[in-house]
């Protein structure tokens, strides 16, 4: 964010997730001359109008009445918080899921059953303070409870939130040399030269979007037929080899500290073996690449690696149609300006 309007454009956030690894307190990030950091104030977020999902986690806020501005949530989750006022769910009217640390901590029960969303509630710590919910509160307890968010299937649709001009898919079977904590896009995956080499090789892929943004991830099995070639016009072609019945798929800034310990949200159940990837897109109706952007992906299993010619980066945008670059000083950004 370089402007306090570009609070208006989030719409998705994570405290989870980070998009720099040099450095390690907040101390050392350089912020926009209009930001400052003032302990405990969330009240930015409030200024994030079209958030649709948001994450806190292992955090204590003093005042949660912000959330009452985020009018579109959709997700919602403070397990792993210090929340407890219910009444500012109501004021939420997009709200479709929310996840709610436990009941010994929340106050105001009753406006749970005015809720129309889908609502999960964090276990308590132990069974004692289990035992001492009340008869009532363990039944909705466990009416609400769900089953862990399952990986993604051939056929599902996925939304991903990036920050750097690329979305990378490797299996990390495949990649299981690559050292923990190692800044991977640094070492083996900046200059076009380094990426077409893995791209050819097909242990680890990616393409450039041109800019960071929302896009929503179509997965398909096969090769796109003729309408969703009209439809989808910018298209390339990319390999992949899967291990371990899985792969991932992430912002080019997550190789900063390698790490596979992925969100289920984020993992696509395929069966081992080699892979066609057809990746196609078009412009958003709005004109701006990156803005809720459409993605299709299509997986065809083949018996042994393809041979694909990328020398490069491959890259997914049409430059004559025009498009921001928001460099950071990566080859791989360049290469996409």
């Amino acid at each position: 964010m370089q402007t306090f309007s570009d609070l208006a454009k989030m719409k998705y956030m994570d405290s989870r997730k980070r998009n720099f690894s040099s450095a390690k307190k907040i101390e050392d990030v350089r912020l926009p001359s209009w930001l400052a950091v003032k302990d405990n104030d969330f009240s930015l977020i409030g200024e994030m109008t079209k958030l649709k999902q948001l994450s806190l986690h292992d955090v204590a806020i003093e005042d949660y009445s912000f959330l009452a501005k985020c009018v579109n949530l959709s997700e919602l989750d403070l397990q792993d918080t210090n929340f407890s006022d219910r009444r500012l769910l109501a004021e939420l009217p997009a709200l479709k899921k929310v996840i709610l640390p436990p009941y010994s901590q929340l106050e105001h029960t009753e406006v749970l059953e005015q809720l129309t969303c889908v609502k999960e509630i964090k276990e308590e710590k132990t069974e004692d303070t289990t035992q001492a919910e009340p008869s009532s509160a363990r039944e909705e307890h466990s009416t609400e409870q769900q089953t862990p968010c399952e990986p993604l299937h051939l056929g599902d649709t996925a939304h991903l939130g990036i920050d750097g001009m690329g979305i990378v898919l490797f299996s990390a079977e495949v990649m299981k040399s690559v050292a923990p904590g190692s800044n991977f896009l640094t070492e083996e995956f900046t200059n076009p030269e380094q990426v077409g080499a893995h791209v050819r090789k097909g242990d680890i892929t990616a393409f450039c979007t041109g800019t960071g943004g929302d896009f929503v991830l179509w997965f398909r099995s096969g090769y796109p037929d003729s309408n969703i070639a009209k439809e989808f016009p910018v298209m390339i072609r990319l390999a992949l080899e899967v291990r371990g019945g899985a792969l991932q798929f992430c912002d080019l800034f997550w190789l900063n500290d390698w790490n596979t310990d992925f969100p289920r949200e984020q993992i696509l159940s395929l069966p081992d073996g080699y892979y066609h990837i057809t990746v196609c897109t078009r412009r958003p109706e709005s004109g701006y690449w990156g803005d809720d952007q459409i993605i299709c992906l299509f997986f065809n299993r083949l018996e042994e690696m393809p041979e694909i010619t990328w020398p490069g980066i491959p890259i997914l945008f049409t430059e004559e149609e025009g498009t921001e670059s928001r460099g950071n000083g990566h080859e791989f950004l360049q290469q996409c300006s």
